[in-house]
Order: C-alpha cells, then structure tokens, then sequence
C-alpha cells in the first residue's frame, strides 16, 4: 500500500520512499501489485486514508486483486536537514485470515552511521532514506507462508473499529462478532493488541458481540490493533482488526482574500474572493465561515462539509441587504476528521461611497476661475470635464486621474457670456462613479448656489454572483 508519510501532515504521502519499496521488494523475488492497480482498488473502494485498511477491505485485495498479503508503512519521523533523519515502521497482512504475521520499525540518524575515518558514510538525506528501507527490509521474513481459504478457522464474523481517526485521549471502540453458535456465545475469551496494551473484550449477551472500550494514547501516530481467541475450543492469535489514527494537531490553514486592497487593506466594492490555502494535506470534515463588524457582533455565517477551492462575499447580509460602508472581519474555521479546530481571520474595508467631488467659481481681475477638488483619500482612476455654452456648444474640457485641476476663462471672451454648463464625470479605483452637473457657472460666483445645482449621482452595479 502507498507509505504514509505523518511528517508531511495526516494523511500526507511518500511517493519517493513508495517506489523504493516495491523496487526492493521486486528485487528481493517477490511479486508486487503495480501502484496502478492499487490506486484503482481505492478508488472503487472509496478508500482515502493512507496506512490503514479494515478486515473486509483486506478480504477485498484478496478476492478481486488475488493479493496474498498487504505491506502497510508509515513514516513516522523526517528530518531532511543536517543530522538528516527518519523513522520507519511497517506490519505485514495476510489476507487469507487477516492475520499480522510481522511487525517491525526503526530510526535512523546520520549520527548514528558514523564510520572510522568518514569512509562510506551516508551524505544526504537519499542517504539514510535508503540505508533505513534496507535495515527494514532486513528485519522482514524472507518468505512467507501462504494458506488457502480451506485452511483458515473462521473464528471472525464481523469487526467494527471506531473512529478511524481521533484526538489524543479520546475513546475508541471495537465491537467483534464471532462464529459459532449461541452456545459458546460468551465462552470464549476476546483479547485485543493494542501496541503495547492488552484489553478484554466484553461480551453483550443483548446484541451476542464483544465490545472493549480504551482511550487513546497521547502521541500522534498511527495504532493498530491486532485479535486473540481462545476458549470454547477456538483459538486464534494476531487476527487484524484495523488500525486508528491519533491526531492531536490542528489543521494549518492560511487564508487569502482577493480584491481591490488600498493602503495595505483589501477593499470590497463588488465582491471579494475568498481563498482558503491548506499548508499540509490533511483532509478538512467541515468548515465554517463567520462576519463580524467592527465591535465583534456576528452579521451571518455559513457551513459546508469539505473545504471549498474558494468562497464569495458580496457585502450582504443574510437577508440580502448590503451592510454598510466600514471594516469587517472574515472567519473562516476549519475541523479535521479527529475534530481538531483552527480559525483564520482576514480583514476587509466595505467602500461603496461614490468619489466626492467639489467645485468653487471666483473672478479673479478680468478671469473666472473654476476650481475642480476631490474630496475624500480614495485615488481617482480618471475624470474628465466639460464646459459648454448656453448654446451646447464645449467651449473647453479635460481629462486626467487627479485633482485638483482649474479652469481659467476669460471674463470678455463673447463665448463665456451667459449661462455657462459643466459636465464633470469621475471614477475612482474601486469602480465608484459620479456625474456632477452645474448649470449656471458665473451663477455661482456668491456662495449660495444651491438652487442653480443639479446633481446626478451613478451608483456602481454591484452583483453578479449569487452569495455563499
């Protein structure tokens, strides 16, 4: 089976260390199911998790693949760095009565293979990798003894073990089902192999199984859990049950959120995109996403099993209404499948305002002036301004992104006698846009002018993808 790599996360790889495997195993005269065939078998199989197999699994590589026996391993410990190391522990199945038949696990550390002189010690982490699979590999039967269906003792109907992957000290239950009939049912007497622990079984005359209950143990890793029979003229010894995954470690999750950003804060005019990033490989149960105002109050939330590639926000509530312009906080949680929990937040500024723009008219001599001001921090993209005579005609316009620009227009000039009109049309960087219309310049020479303004004032669409 593909070598389960713990140093690289739950449920994390070994691709490099899998092929040095099977070609080891290949070399040394065995005959090795292609990794092809065994990818596909978990496939159908829906098996996801590395490391670990249940008996009717086991039962299954057998039946359909013609497997004869199944060589789990895990990397416990990697360091690549100098003093490179690595830990290394594997069991050997067989699957005619899902049996362990071997066990074995090592450590190795460069310090440790240091030889008179320097010579043929290990220089890199290829190295000791190598050096560690073959002392493995050494410690392993050289072959096995194989059995037919025929000569197996049925002694196991059906094995549950539950969860398949927990916290430290959390409990774990094993419930086994023999045959025979109901009158040796609690005769016989069930042992369970827990690394180093032993724990009986308890026999339920209500539902005619065993059942042992034990907490896990406090160190991550991998645990598995072999069977004894005896009594009842049964006996049976290292029948395989399964194994369980202990995973005290939180998931790592980074979260990224794309969008506009100004002055180191990303901006939220539209929509902003909502990445989460998984820094192991470690499956995630379920998550949930949270937003809070400024003062922590939750506005809405949302939950989903899984973790999406992405996530959207458009700036509204629950209820479909916009939340108005401020600071808010995303955040996202994240549960493992042993329940581990991490929370990531992120910062965003909603800014919806349109850009504010200011205008003030003067005679200075024989010159009007109109002056063009921005009124808020947000940098415009463009503008653009037009003025035209009573007549419609442009008598003068400009363009550029930023203010403030004037206007100077000769007081005798014929053309700028009258009603003069301005046009002025301005949108910022997050897409905000404004069109200010001022039908009487030289009308607002005196300050109160309020009555000869007109304004127009064109929010920008927002929408276009339905909320998470």
């Amino acid at each position: 089976m593909p070598i389960e790599d713990l140093s690289q996360g739950v449920n994390g790889y070994n691709q490099s260390l899998t092929v040095s495997l099977i070609t080891a195993l290949r070399q040394g005269g065995h005959t090795v199911l292609s990794e092809d065939a065994v990818i596909d078998f978990m496939v159908r199989n829906r098996i996801r998790w590395l490391g670990y197999l249940d008996s009717t699994n086991v039962v299954k590589l057998r039946e359909e693949l013609g497997v004869d026996f199944i060589l789990f391993g895990s990397v416990n410990q990697l360091r690549q760095k100098a003093p490179s190391a690595i830990g290394l522990s594997a069991m050997l199945i067989r699957t005619a009565d899902v049996r362990m038949i071997w066990a074995g696990s090592g450590e190795l550390c460069t310090v440790d293979v240091q030889h008179l002189l320097g010579l043929a010690e290990p220089q890199t982490f290829a190295d000791i990798e190598a050096m560690a699979l073959q002392r493995l590999l050494a410690a392993m039967p050289k072959s096995f003894t194989t059995i037919t269906s025929e000569q197996v003792q049925r002694l196991v109907d059906n094995v549950s073990l539950a969860p398949a992957v927990l916290r430290p000290g959390g409990l774990v239950t094993c419930r086994v089902k023999l045959f025979g009939s109901p009158a040796v049912f609690g005769k016989r007497k069930v042992m369970l192999s827990v690394g180093t622990r032993e724990v009986e079984a308890v026999f339920r005359e209500d539902a005619e199984l065993y059942e042992a209950v034990w907490r896990a143990p406090d160190n991550d890793g991998r645990y598995s859990v072999t069977l004894n029979v005896s009594g009842a003229g049964a006996d049976g010894e290292n029948i395989f049950v399964g194994s369980y995954l202990v995973d005290g470690t939180v998931p790592q999750l980074s979260l990224q959120v794309l969008g506009p950003k100004f002055k180191d804060r990303v901006v939220l005019r539209d929509k902003v995109y909502i990445v989460p990033i998984l820094l192991d490989s470690e499956l995630i149960s379920h998550w949930k996403m949270t937003i809070l105002d400024k003062d922590g109050v939750v506005l809405m939330a949302d939950h989903g099993n899984g973790m999406p590639e992405r996530l959207v926000w458009h700036g509204k509530l629950a209820d479909g209404h916009f939340v108005p312009d401020g600071d808010y906080t995303i955040e996202l949680s994240a549960w493992d499948r042993a329940e581990n929990e991490v929370t990531v937040p992120a910062q965003v500024q909603v800014f919806r305002r349109a850009p504010e723009l200011e205008i003030a008219v003067e005679l200075q001599d024989k010159d009007f002036v109109i002056d063009l001001r921005h009124g808020n921090d947000v940098p415009l993209s463009y503008w653009r301004a037009e003025i035209l005579s009573q007549d419609g005609v442009v008598i003068r316009e400009a363009t550029g992104d930023r203010l403030p620009y004037s206007f100077i227009l000769s007081s005798t000039s014929g053309q700028n006698q009258g009603k003069l009109r301005l046009v002025l049309v301005a949108q910022d960087i997050f897409g905000g846009k404004i069109t200010r219309k001022f039908e009487d310049l030289l009308g607002m020479i005196p300050q109160d002018s309020s009555d000869q303004v007109e304004e127009e004032v064109i929010a920008p669409e927002v929408g276009g993808i339905d909320d998470f």
